[in-house]
This record gives structure tokens, sequence and C-alpha cells, in this order.
């Protein structure tokens, strides 16, 4: 008899059926459909007016604190968005490295020479740690070579679990790149619906 584990992780059936792609690319398009709202959203957005306060004599005017947006995205307003997802295979923008690896995502600003890269690992909540560190080593040496071409790169491997389980990693990415905390929260159920949808179709099937 197959564990849970097997059939998620380790089942060359499964494979070949294209099931663990198909799980993990719906993962990917939630993310792809909010990055590109985000990133449409703050190309629109415009600066907060300054508004002048009249207070009464005697009175100590009260200093109202405007939290700007400071998240990666909002740091510019020409961001390419590139993915690695079904037949759309990513050929890595060669002037900013010279690569062969094909990130889930890819995310780059040409004015601000700034490049985020996403990497989603849709295994089980048990590998989930080692999974992470697979990752990162694994793009260690490309992001080497993007900043020695002079750009800024930042690194998010996340990690949606095929129970749906999201680890710390991915409301992490999520508020880096500028979403708020209710987003977060938004984009993290939807993102563990999705693994659970595939998950009970996987043991049906």
């Amino acid at each position: 008899h197959s564990t849970i584990m097997h059939i998620l992780s380790g089942c060359h059936f499964s494979l070949n059926e294209g099931r663990w792609n198909f799980r993990h690319d719906s993962i990917l398009l939630v993310f792809l459909t909010n990055i590109e709202f985000l990133i449409n959203e703050a190309k629109t957005k415009k600066p907060t007016s300054k508004r002048i306060a009249f207070v009464k004599s005697g009175f100590t005017p009260q200093k109202r604190s405007l939290k700007p947006a400071t998240g990666l995205l909002h740091k510019a307003t020409d961001w390419i968005l590139l993915a690695d997802i079904g037949d759309i295979k990513l050929m890595f923008p060669i002037h900013i490295a010279c690569t062969e690896e094909r990130p889930d995502i890819v995310i780059f600003s040409n004015s601000i020479k700034t490049v985020i890269l996403i990497e989603n690992s849709s295994g089980c909540e048990e590998n989930a740690t080692d999974n992470h560190n697979i990752k990162l080593g694994r793009y260690t040496l490309l992001c080497e070579e993007i900043r020695n071409n002079g750009w800024v790169v930042h690194l998010f491997p996340v990690e949606v679990n095929a129970r749906g389980y999201c680890s710390k990693s991915v409301p992490f990415c999520l508020k880096a790149l500028g979403f708020s905390s209710t987003s977060v929260r938004k984009i993290v159920r939807s993102l563990s619906e999705t693994a659970m949808k595939n998950f009970i179709c996987h043991l049906d099937s």
C-alpha cells in the first residue's frame, strides 16, 4: 500500500500523468494573478497630496502619519513579470545574467536594476525545510552572477505544500513584495485552498 507521502511526492505514475505539474502550476497561477494586480496598482497609484490643516488657536495640531507603501514592487513602475508555467518556458533576461536556470517567477525593473526571483515547491510538508534549502542552494550561483552584473537580486523560495499548508516563507515573500496584511491573509488562504483541491482530486483519481 502506498503512503500519502509517496503518492504526493514519490509516485512515478503521478509524475508521468502530469499531476505534480498541474498542482504546481495551479498554485503558481494564484501567485501570478495577485502579483500582476499589485504591479498594475503600483503603476497607477498617485502620490498622496499634501493638505494644509487649519488648527484653532490654543489647540495642538494632531500629526497623522500615513504609512507609505514600502514593498519591493512599489519602488518602480516598469516591472516586467515573467513565469515558467505550463507550456511557457521562461527565457531568463540575458541582459541580467546568462543562465539556463528557469525560476518559476522572475520580476525585474530596468530603471532600478532590480530582479526578484520566486521559486515554489509543492511537495509534502515533511520535506518543506529541505526543499527550501535546496532551492536556496540551487540559485546561489545565479544570484552571484546577477550581483556581479550590477543588479540587486531578491530570492524567495516559497513552499505551498501539497496538503494545503503554506510555510512561513509564503507570507514573508508576499509582505516583502508589498502586499498589505489583509491581502497576504487572503492570498495565503487562496493558495491553501488551491493546494487542498488538488490534494483531494489527487486522492480520488
